[in-house]
């Protein structure tokens, strides 16, 4: 599967518009958006088969998967799929996923692709494929190498009945506004089976200065491959460790102010004698494509935060004592101790706004692990709500 850029005009109005008709809430994401194979022929040909019905299943290759930085299916998902020459054609729902050795698919489990006679001639013509696929991202295909498996239904437009005829590719592009209604699960049947769709969290991390807000994120950032991290932007010169780009986007204090003036910061705040802010474009770009989105604040900026998205979470970080923490703030030995003395003072208002937040998480000295774990649980419970959190900026 192809990854096309997101946000296109097109693409935005034909999701729209299926939103609409289908009679889900305007921020509802779609999990990802792609062309079946590779090249406009057989984007084409495979396609059709989806319109005509006979085409009910997908695959690749786990390890591409992985290279390509690409979202890996999950039951429930809504995709959007294009033609071969970018149009958006329909939207998919994923029903079951299956991940397993090449070596292992069986004709029951290949036949759903609709693509092949017998299982003969779907594994000569999928190894040719994998094995292109793998010399591209630099790897060798062999028949041990994991096959995600995909099953998904066609939501819209409706899958054609026996009795009618495959709709023509395209003729949907425009036509969107036009359709029927579809039926949503809960109009078609009182049963739910599986997961369902969920929306996008906003997550902010947060904290006084020392309680471990740049490690917390960024053992999560290695555990959540599938969530956009928020980089900072900042006005103060980098540390000895710390690289522009990665830990902070580190400019001039005149181009933050240029950025403020331009209304270009979903936040910002002058911390101490720095600035610091996040870039707007970020959040909404990665919101939009339906992941997930953690940042790394303090406290005044977690504030601004709340008032701008309501519905964002709000963790707050704090240490197992206050010797604890204050330990952390001398062992960093970047700040003089009348510095620390001012960090001290600030923490006593930071900690008075503990009320504002949604979670509070010990990060005690050494048990790190346990803090990524209670902020995965949060962010797990968060997806399992009946009613989910709608965010917006």
């Amino acid at each position: 599967m192809t990854n096309p850029p997101l946000l296109q005009p097109n693409l935005a109005a034909f999701w729209q518009g299926f939103l609409n008709q289908a009679g889900l809430p305007p921020s509802t994401p779609f999990a990802d958006v792609y062309a079946f194979g590779s090249g406009a022929a057989m984007a084409d040909e495979l396609l059709a088969l989806v319109l005509a019905g006979k085409k009910k299943a997908t695959c690749g290759c786990l390890r591409s998967f992985e290279l390509g930085g690409l979202p890996l299916p999950r039951v429930g998902d809504l995709c959007l799929v294009l033609d071969g020459r970018g149009n958006p054609t329909c939207v998919l729902r994923t029903l079951a996923v299956q991940v397993l050795p090449f070596e292992q698919m069986t004709w029951e489990i290949c036949r759903r692709e609709g693509e092949d006679e017998t299982l003969a001639s779907w594994q000569a013509g999928h190894w040719r494929f994998f094995t292109r696929e793998a010399e591209a991202y630099g790897y060798t295909f062999s028949p041990s190498q994991l096959v995600v498996f995909e099953d998904f239904e066609l939501v819209f437009p409706p899958a054609p009945t026996e009795d009618s005829s495959p709709p023509a590719m395209g003729s949907f592009i425009m036509g969107a506004a036009e359709s029927n209604k579809m039926e949503t699960p809960m109009e078609s049947s009182p049963f739910i089976f599986g997961h369902r769709p969920t929306n996008p969290l906003v997550i902010v991390i947060s904290g006084p200065s020392g309680i471990g807000k740049d490690a917390v994120v960024g053992l999560l950032r290695k555990t959540n491959p599938d969530t956009h991290f928020v980089i900072t932007m900042n006005s103060r010169p980098p540390r000895p460790d710390e690289v522009d780009g990665r830990d902070y986007f580190f400019v001039s204090r005149e181009e933050f102010e240029r950025l403020i003036a331009a209304n270009e910061l979903l936040e910002h705040a002058r911390v101490y004698s720095d600035y610091k802010g996040i870039p707007k474009s970020q959040v909404r770009e990665a919101l939009a494509s339906g992941k997930d989105v953690i940042m790394r604040l303090d406290v005044q900026g977690a504030m601004t935060i709340r008032s701008l998205c309501p519905d964002a979470i709000l963790v707050f970080l704090t240490a197992t004592t206050k010797q604890e923490w204050i330990d952390r703030l001398e062992a960093r030995r970047s700040d003089s101790p009348e510095e620390i003395a001012f960090r001290v003072e600030t923490a006593k208002k930071e900690y008075a706004q503990m009320d504002n937040f949604d979670y509070i998480v010990v990060n005690s000295d050494k048990c790190l692990d346990q803090t990524i774990a209670d902020i995965q649980a949060i962010i797990i419970a968060e997806h399992l709500k009946v009613k989910q959190r709608q965010v917006s900026l």
